[in-house]
């Protein structure tokens, strides 16, 4: 698919200690790979561990003008408050959400139990598998998203770069995990971002 003129706004909400700004810095990194511009910016509240956590990600194909959009595209919604966002999206928007924390049915929207995935890919490998969340989360988003499986583990590589070589590979472990339950539970699911165009 072509990304000719792409502009993709793209919003990680969630508490802290889900992993919501890493993975905002995962997802721009996945599409800096793609040879794409993409910006940054997380948004805390008051507490980092157990409050407000945002991610703002913006992909471009040239310079991004306005990093700090108050429309998206897209939504990663990590636990139930985070769906209080929905209504900043787009009328086409597409939303993502951890369904080991968030219950009902959402029409239209991507449903990964991300959380249920990292629990049972690291339980006792780890004290809180669950701060894995997010990565099990990037997985099903790379695969739907179609930016690959290699990209994938280099972008967790290089952003975890600081981080032991046994826990580089835990969450390697944890985002395939997603990945491959995107590719079996989420078949039919098309990638947002034909929206764009091919």
């Amino acid at each position: 698919m072509g990304l000719i003129q792409l502009k993709a706004r793209i919003l990680v909400s969630g508490r802290g200690g889900l992993g919501v700004v890493e993975m905002g810095n995962m997802i721009a990194y996945l599409f800096m790979n793609k040879g794409l511009s993409t910006t940054v910016v997380p948004t805390y509240g008051p507490q980092t561990r157990g409050g407000f956590v945002e991610s703002i990600v913006v992909i471009q194909d040239e310079h991004v003008l306005n990093p700090i959009p108050t429309k998206f595209d897209m939504l990663i919604a990590m636990d139930v408050p985070a769906l209080g966002r929905i209504k900043d999206l787009m009328p086409y928007g597409t939303i993502f959400f951890n369904s080991s924390l968030v219950d009902g049915k959402w029409p239209e929207a991507i449903r990964v139990p991300a959380t249920e995935i990292a629990e049972k890919v690291a339980r006792n490998k780890m004290r809180e598998p669950r701060v894995t969340s997010n990565v099990s989360m990037l997985g099903a988003f790379a695969k739907i998203m179609q930016l690959g499986r290699d990209n994938l583990n280099d972008t967790i590589s290089n952003i975890l770069s600081d981080k032991t070589d046994q826990a580089i590979k835990l969450n390697i472990d944890i985002a395939n995990a997603g990945y491959n339950y995107a590719e079996k539970e989420l078949p039919g699911i098309k990638n947002p971002l034909a929206f764009f165009g091919q």
